[in-house]
């Protein structure tokens, strides 16, 4: 061991140890004045003459509680960070695109713990953190809190319910929560974070492993937002994100995992351990045609080709899933197609009208690139006609339109469909892309004349 290793373990000195005594004896003594004057500082707040402080509790601290000296100025930088935030949240210095953002550690160093420890010296650095989200919402009442962030930290019970006060009066709309370590189960933890407060509609968990009860008691939670109205979306969640949070997943875990699908907007499930056999699950699920879930991302290195088609199937069923992100290693060629037959069926008109018309599928950078866009606009009737039109256009060999394709349609028809042709005017070059790719085609000047009419397609047709 170098020695600078072992000074960093050896026990402090007589005098160290009394001028550490001295700091802890003003230290409590500050943590108690601060908590005694906690209702005067909320009743200045309302005023608005409340000043952050710069509370912060030596590295000689920690080292004196058996941490290293490299971990003591760690815990230094964060508390520095910390209170450089609530400066930022009081002084209203926080950018357009700033989120919350409380994290421990150091770039490029492996910390141990790897998560800023728990003290009661540290309440006041979380009461001042909490004023200052409190302080930024009221100053802004027009505006939602920036998104709140908590990184590698240690939270018991006092300082959790400390942050969720804040958060609740500051009506935070997102928390995201990684690497939380507790003294309980995360399942005694979560309730603080969300029974409370009914403006939180995003939570993301990452690096946070659940277990079986982990995920009941969150799905009993989001269940319990619910609220009886005459809307059945009152209290749920926008958006769940799961990642590196779930370890394996046997048959009861798939089936809370599926009905915290059916209580939340939007669902990410990122590299997460899920078997093969929890994704034949999602699949089946989201061929029931779901109310309510309009997103789902699988970032999964488990996501193969088989599953990728048994997902895409789903999708001729599925008319309320708005958007599909997907990603993994295990995808081929053949998933690909299968992603893009499902939203551009190109075989005929008949198998074109029966895709799907209300997702728009991404899809990771493998075989060919991100998917092109497909079903871009909101509206359902729209993401039809451009595809039908587009099929009919990029098939013709003569003329603008390919009309043996016409063969079943009346001629008094014929109004109705260049009627229908006015409703083109979005970018098409998406479409044009999967059409050249699903037959094995290259970009021609048809291809760039279609995408370039714009809103002139339906003046177009009339002259076919």
């Amino acid at each position: 061991m170098s020695q600078e290793g072992i000074l960093d373990i050896r026990a402090p000195s007589r005098s160290q140890s009394e001028g550490i005594d001295d700091d802890m004896d003003r230290l409590r003594l500050e943590n108690e004045r601060l908590l005694d004057e906690n209702r005067l500082l909320q009743s200045q707040l309302k005023c608005g003459v409340w000043e952050p402080m710069n509370y912060k509790v030596p590295s000689q601290y920690w080292q004196a509680h058996g941490f290293n000296r490299t971990y003591g100025s760690a815990m230094e930088d964060f508390q520095d960070r910390t209170n450089n935030l609530v400066s930022r949240l009081r002084r209203d210095e926080l950018g357009h695109d700033d989120d919350i953002i409380v994290y421990f550690g150091r770039d490029g160093v492996a910390l141990r713990p790897n998560a800023a420890a728990y003290d009661d010296l540290l309440l006041p650095l979380w009461q001042e953190l909490a004023r200052g989200m409190v302080h930024w919402s009221a100053t802004h009442p027009d505006k939602s809190l920036p998104d709140v962030v908590l990184d590698s930290i240690e939270l018991h019970p006092r300082a959790s319910r400390i942050i969720n006060r804040g958060m609740e009066k500051a009506k935070a709309t997102c928390l995201h929560l990684m690497n939380i370590q507790v003294p309980c189960t995360y399942a005694d933890f979560f309730p603080e974070q969300l029974k409370d407060n009914e403006h939180l509609t995003r939570l993301g968990l990452f690096d946070m492993p659940l277990t079986a009860g982990d995920l009941r008691c969150l799905d009993g939670l989001i269940s319990s937002r619910a609220v009886e109205g005459d809307s059945p979306n009152i209290g749920r969640l926008d958006e769940l994100v799961l990642a590196q949070s779930i370890v394996g997943c046997n048959e009861e875990e798939i089936n809370t995992l599926l009905g915290l699908a059916r209580r939340v907007s939007n669902l990410s499930l990122v590299n997460n351990s899920i078997p093969p056999r929890a994704f034949h699950r999602i699949a089946n699920f989201l061929a029931t045609n779901p109310d309510g879930l309009l997103g789902l991302i699988i970032f999964d290195d488990r996501l193969a080709a088989g599953l990728i088609k048994m997902i895409a199937r789903s999708l001729r069923t599925n008319t309320n899933l708005r958007h599909l992100h997907l990603k993994g290693r295990g995808a081929t060629k053949e998933g690909r197609e299968a992603l893009l037959r499902s939203v551009f069926d190109i075989q005929s008109l008949d198998s074109c009208h029966a895709s799907n018309h209300s997702c728009n599928v991404f899809e990771g950078k493998m075989f060919g690139g991100i998917l092109p866009e497909n079903n871009s606009s909101d509206v359902t009737k729209v993401n039809r006609a451009t595809k039908i039109f587009t099929m009919l256009v990029l098939s013709s060999k003569e003329g603008l339109f390919d009309f043996s394709k016409f063969d079943r349609v009346p001629c008094e028809l014929y109004p109705n469909l260049i009627d229908l042709a006015g409703s083109c005017a979005q970018d098409t070059s998406g479409l044009t892309d999967i059409y050249a790719e699903l037959t094995g085609k290259r970009r021609g000047p048809r291809h760039v004349m279609w995408d370039s009419l714009g809103n002139k397609r339906q003046l177009n047709c009339y002259y076919e």
